[in-house]
């Protein structure tokens, strides 16, 4: 990718011009798109599949914690009934 982002300058230019006579502005140009254009969507990606690994770990994390929630919240209902109705909570007591 970064072969074809480098060369598609040189070849427009040559094609425009029909010289093989490269200027300096071409040159930058090819070094431009041909490592900074990659460069930058590497660092792009790499960031894209850190903040979804993020954001999946997140996910579980709060799973387990609303399911933790969940079975205090059903404790708690448990014992307000028995409570109430003075049922022990286990046959030795």
């Amino acid at each position: 990718m970064a072969f074809f982002g480098a060369g598609y300058p040189i070849v427009e230019h040559i094609s425009l011009r029909s010289s093989i006579h490269l200027d300096w502005h071409t040159i930058r140009e090819s070094i431009m798109l041909g490592t900074l254009g990659p460069l930058m969507m590497w660092l792009s990606l790499t960031w894209l599949a850190k903040a979804f690994a993020e954001r999946e770990v997140a996910e579980k994390i709060l799973a387990h914690r609303n399911l933790d929630a969940i079975c205090r919240w059903f404790i708690s209902i448990r014992l307000a009934a028995w409570r109430v109705h003075s049922v022990p909570l286990c046959d030795f007591v």
